[in-house]
């Protein structure tokens, strides 16, 4: 059976920029400034437009999120 690819690691590059590390050994980049979109103060995600906030981010334990 097959499983779906595990996140190893997740280093932040830039501001809405991460550098992702999957477990089959691929390594992509990836911009997030289209997902996380525009600053508004009702945005539960607004504290990611902190650079600071964002640059803690990181790979869960699982392997399958940020």
């Amino acid at each position: 059976m097959n499983q779906a690819p595990k996140i190893e690691t997740a280093t932040i590059t830039g501001l809405f920029q991460v550098e992702i590390h999957w477990s089959t050994g691929e390594v992509f980049t990836t911009d997030l400034k289209d997902l996380i979109g525009p600053p508004r103060a009702e945005d539960p995600f607004c504290a990611l437009h902190d650079p600071a906030f964002f640059a803690q981010g990181h790979a869960d334990d699982w392997g399958d999120g940020l």
